[in-house]
């Protein structure tokens, strides 16, 4: 009996085991059912994101549609929510779509859906992702509005982008054209005020504006706004630099760009000391268009406030401020020449008598040639050889910047000086001296500082200096030039970005003074460089 129960227990035991071998071993089938899973969303710009959706099982139904359901609202998105539609499907596949029609700064829920004949299957998962924000931008009325000019105003809230801001204008909505608004670029979360001036518009006519604010996720528009010219406006105008400044005299000018739909009645410059003078005081009349005018009867060493001016039935205006100072009536000869017989311009600005160009000399005083740097090569280390370069070895830059040379040639054996005047004849003609770093900093004392003289210094406009030549009016009239340098490896720089001029005052074994103007600051700069660098020279008269 025993054994009969024991081969029982052993038989049930088997059985057991078999089912559950069967169930282990049995493979889940989906066949029948349709399954989707949505893979990856990726954020394209402030209104789009693309989603992609993998379909890997299909039920034997129709599946007349697929595609991706979305919502900001809803964190399970259906298709009554909002959807994309892809058409019919038969087969397993991974699909991409990109929606195009988000709000900016805001998150969404995606989920991909396959049709099982009419009833919609859902992805496993739901995946979310959030459009970057846009710049707000308003448009504000225009002001200022004349027969030919208006100012374009707005309000951007950059929303913690970086947003670069124009006005689009025109006669139609259509705009066609732009103007770069000022500021250029609002960044932060704070409200900013921008506008745009501009000029050469039509007499009596409707214009169409709006700002625009574009950053890295995309584009805000304002609202369309419009304005109508006047029939007659002031003219406008601008007002030359001075030029050909002496002790009593001065050349100036102007270029009147629009009339103002009114016949200009009397044109010319006014003068002042004091700033912003006007055409009832001292003034000349001259030509139409663009006139040059003569500014005669000035006392010597005095500054002096130009602006031109144009009168029509409207009334005067005025281009920008210009300002100069005349020669002083001491001893500074209007020339001075070299042992090469370059001769060279001069200016005297307080009580220092400059050369207002860079020196081209190749001999001493005495007669004594410097070394020609051509072939010179790395001096690197090389402090006593007295070379002098033509930037990019090229004779034909000299004409305009001059010479370059190693502080060794500009001192001539000298020994630095601090002294104010530095007593260092060095390179510079019988008479001249090199100027020492006391003396510069008593130029740049006497043109307001540091921080200011350098727009004062420079040659005005752009003809040498790069573009923009930030605040450069050449009030002073020292004309200074961009005329790069040579490094002590021999290879040369900045011309027409940056100028560089050697003072008498070494700062160690290995370096000197320099100072420096930019074409994109209004400062001066006051550096130490080793002295194998080749830089300008400008002299002092003693």
């Amino acid at each position: 009996m025993k054994k009969k129960l024991f081969a029982l227990a052993i038989t049930a035991t088997l059985a057991v085991s078999a089912i559950i071998v069967f169930h282990a071993c049995k493979k889940l089938d989906f066949s029948g059912v349709t399954k989707c899973n949505v893979e990856t969303i990726t954020v394209v710009n402030a209104s789009t994101i693309k989603v992609e959706v993998d379909v890997f099982n299909l039920s034997p139904a129709d599946h007349p549609d697929h595609g991706i359901c979305y919502s900001a609202t809803n964190a399970t998105p259906t298709i009554a929510d909002g959807k994309v539609s892809m058409g019919a499907i038969s087969e397993f596949k991974k699909y991409t779509k990109s929606i195009e029609t988000l709000s900016s700064g805001t998150k969404y829920y995606f989920r991909g859906y396959v049709m099982n004949d009419s009833e919609p299957k859902y992805s496993f998962n739901i995946k979310d992702g959030t459009t970057p924000p846009l710049p707000i931008a308003t448009t504000n009325a225009a002001t200022n509005i004349t027969a030919v000019t208006a100012t374009l105003n707005g309000t951007i809230n950059a929303a913690n982008t970086s947003a670069t801001i124009t006005f689009e204008y025109g006669t139609t909505t259509s705009y066609g054209l732009s103007a770069n608004a000022t500021p250029a670029t609002v960044t932060g979360s704070s409200n900013t005020g921008v506008s745009a001036d501009v000029t050469g518009l039509a007499i009596n006519t409707a214009y169409h504006f709006r700002v625009k604010a574009v950053c890295a996720a995309g584009t805000s528009l304002g609202s369309d706004l419009s304005f109508t010219t006047g029939q007659t406006s002031a003219p406008v105008l601008t007002t030359t630099a001075a030029s050909a400044i002496a002790q009593t005299t001065a050349t100036s000018g102007g270029n009147i760009s629009s009339d103002g739909g009114a016949s200009v009645t009397a044109r010319g410059v006014c003068w002042s000391t004091s700033s912003n003078p006007i055409a009832t005081g001292s003034h000349t009349t001259d030509g139409t268009g663009a006139f040059t005018s003569s500014i005669t009867g000035l006392t010597a060493n005095t500054l002096y406030y130009v602006r031109a001016y144009a009168t029509n039935s409207v009334g005067t205006s005025y281009g920008n401020q210009v300002s100069f100072t005349t020669s002083a009536a001491t001893s500074c000869p209007a020339t001075v020449t070299d042992f090469n017989s370059n001769t060279y311009n001069t200016v005297l600005i307080g009580t220092q008598c400059w050369m207002r160009e860079n020196l081209k000399a190749t001999h001493y005083s005495n007669g004594t040639a410097m070394l020609d740097g051509t072939s010179a090569g790395d001096i690197t280390g090389n402090y006593t050889s007295k070379y002098y370069f033509d930037y990019a070895n090229t004779p034909s830059n000299t004409a305009i910047y001059g010479k370059l040379y190693t502080w060794a040639a500009v001192m001539n054996g000298a020994v630095s000086s601090v002294a104010n005047p530095s007593g260092v004849q060095g390179v510079c003609p019988t008479g001249w001296h090199l100027p020492s770093d006391a003396e510069w900093t008593q130029l740049t004392d006497n043109l307001g500082g540091e921080s200011v003289a350098g727009g004062k210094m420079k040659e005005a406009g752009t003809t040498h200096w790069t573009s923009p030549n930030t605040g450069a009016d050449n009030s002073s009239g020292f004309t200074g030039l961009p005329g790069g340098y040579r490094g002590d490896s021999g290879a040369f720089d900045d011309v027409g970005s940056y100028g560089y001029w050697w003072s008498a005052t070494e700062g160690d074994a290995a370096g000197a003074w320099r100072r420096s103007l930019s074409y994109y600051y209004t400062n001066v700069g006051r550096d130490g460089s080793l002295k194998a660098y080749g830089f300008s020279v400008r002299c002092l008269r003693d």
